[in-house]
């Protein structure tokens, strides 16, 4: 059986908005709009902030905290592939 825990969703920026395509808009831009959107909601939603230079210490952190991984990406980028390439990457915890 699988162990019982609250679950939570974390939104990490915003796609689609009213019928608006935002993936070209750079990834800052959508976390604002998305932060803008779920301010002062319900409770168990929560906007992630970004972590800008403190990548190695919020991977060890993840991995002590016996979390998924985290994901890198340039603050600029949109949310499409670029040249066939994703503008991410996905860190995993190797322990995970």
């Amino acid at each position: 059986m699988f162990a019982r825990r609250p679950s939570h969703f974390c939104a990490f920026g915003i796609a689609w908005l009213d019928g608006e395509d935002l993936r070209d808009r750079p990834y800052v831009e959508r976390k604002q709009v998305l932060k803008e959107l779920i301010d002062g909601g319900i409770a168990r939603r929560h906007h992630a902030e970004h972590v800008d230079g403190e990548g190695e210490q919020l991977f060890s952190l993840v991995c002590q905290r016996d979390m998924d991984g985290i994901v890198a990406k340039p603050m600029a980028s949109p949310c499409r592939e670029l040249n066939g390439k994703k503008p991410w990457i996905k860190i995993k915890n190797p322990d995970h």
